[in-house]
């Protein structure tokens, strides 16, 4: 397979740049869903308590996603830089530009990601 051109590279150098900033957003929109839950608990029922603590926990396992994910893409986009971008870091074999064009900051082809899940 042959490398990616100078315009695949750029089309998801924008692309990843576009996520950043989405991830970004979604992280300071997601701030405050992720603050410690306080409730008065002589107005507030026993179920209402658990849920708002349940939609904290899960805001907080949302916010540690998209936290992990933008950490990838800004490294990522540290390897567009260096001319390393778009191999695969176990066969060294050209990433697919369909694949990275979903999943920008694949380090892996699909055959070896594969073979991990196998």
């Amino acid at each position: 397979m042959k490398s990616l051109s100078t315009q695949q590279i750029e089309h998801l150098r924008l692309l990843m740049l576009s996520i950043k900033d989405k991830l970004e957003e979604q992280l300071n929109a997601n701030l405050q869903a992720t603050a410690i839950v306080k409730l008065d608990q002589s107005s507030v029922g026993r179920v209402s308590r658990i849920d708002a603590i349940q939609q904290q926990h899960m805001a907080v396992s949302t916010r540690g996603k998209t936290k992990q994910r933008l950490g990838k893409i800004l490294l990522t986009l540290q390897t567009v830089k260096q001319d390393d971008y778009g191999y695969c870091r176990r066969c060294d074999q050209v990433i697919a530009f369909e694949r990275l064009c979903i999943q920008p900051e694949s380090e892996l082809c699909l055959q070896c990601q594969s073979q991990l899940e196998g």
